[in-house]
């Protein structure tokens, strides 16, 4: 479960609210043993979003899984954020969820592994307004804390909205956010009117490197999301800033992400995330010497991956 550092900040609305700047629909594929997942991000288009590194929806049958990895240099949280309702009561499915992975900095990548396990009569919840449930799985909203911690501050919200509600989370202008929309439709942003009052819009265009990446220039409207879809939102500005977020028709459930950059070169390779490229190279020697982190790799095997299964590099 992802870990966050505690952010104090409050719900009052600042004159510029943040808006949707780009939207990634996350397409199904298969992976690992039985499982699916959608990955909104990185993709073709759209690599990093610093301080985050990917972010999957993922699905899982009775006899499936993900085999597991080794990680240097970043930190994931896996959340299982729907119910039966919503998937359909799929019998195929087991286990739906949410893995994000967040990137460290520096002083932080060489840390010593650790866990945290928040159940979920343990998560915090808060309810700003009639029809409207957030659960504070990291972060911070509307006064209510997360109980959780991690190296890389970081907001994880999971909003449930009923139709016709409206609520504004705010968000600390230095933090970079994001909307994955879950089930259902909601609307992000405020309307707003240009400086010569007119509202002129422009049409939402479609990336020329990835259908699946469109960019917002209706920026004067609410943004519609649909499920399936990472909603990018704009920078902060002055003040403490929020998202507006209403429903209308229908109910919605989506999660927002939110975290402070840590400002640094982010060097991938495979499963190992790291500063230079020099970091990247000794990650894969320790993990094949079985050092500085890894003493276990050669004789620990996954069970849930195929049998005989070893990562290589």
């Amino acid at each position: 479960m992802l870990a966050s550092r505690i952010s104090h900040f409050r719900s009052c609305r600042p004159t510029f609210g943040r808006h949707v700047t780009q939207s990634l629909y996350a397409t199904a594929k298969p992976e690992g043993v039985g499982a699916t997942i959608r990955r909104s991000f990185p993709v073709l288009g759209f690599r990093l979003h610093d301080p985050f590194l990917a972010l999957d929806d993922f699905a899982v049958g009775p006899q499936g899984g993900f085999p597991d990895h080794p990680h240097r240099g970043f930190e994931t949280s896996v959340k299982q954020p729907v119910d039966e309702a919503e998937y359909g009561q799929d019998e195929a499915v087991i286990t739906h969820g949410l893995q994000l992975w967040a990137n460290l900095s520096k002083k932080d990548k060489m840390c010593v592994p650790a866990y945290q396990d928040l159940r979920d009569q343990a998560i915090p919840r808060v309810r700003p307004t009639a029809g409207v449930e957030i659960k504070v799985i990291a972060g911070a909203s509307h006064e209510v804390e997360s109980k959780i911690y991690a190296r890389t501050p970081t907001m994880y919200l999971d909003f449930r909205m009923d139709r016709n509600t409206s609520v504004d989370q705010a968000i600390p202008k230095e933090y970079v956010g994001f909307v994955y929309m879950v089930s259902g439709k909601a609307y992000f942003g405020d309307k707003k009117k240009t400086k010569d009052g007119s509202g002129e819009e422009k049409d939402v265009s479609t990336s020329k490197t990835n259908s699946n990446i469109k960019t917002n220039h209706r920026i004067q409207e609410p943004f519609e999301g649909t499920e399936h879809h990472s909603l990018i939102l704009s920078q902060g500005g002055e003040g403490s800033e929020t998202l507006h977020i209403e429903t209308k028709g229908v109910p919605a459930h989506f999660v927002l992400f939110a975290g402070l950059p840590t400002g640094e070169p982010s060097i991938r390779s495979d499963l190992f995330v790291m500063n230079s490229k020099e970091e990247v190279q000794q990650a894969l020697e320790d993990y094949r010497g079985g050092k500085n982190g890894f003493e276990n790799a050669k004789t620990w095997r996954s069970n849930i991956a195929p049998k005989g299964y070893r990562l290589k590099f």
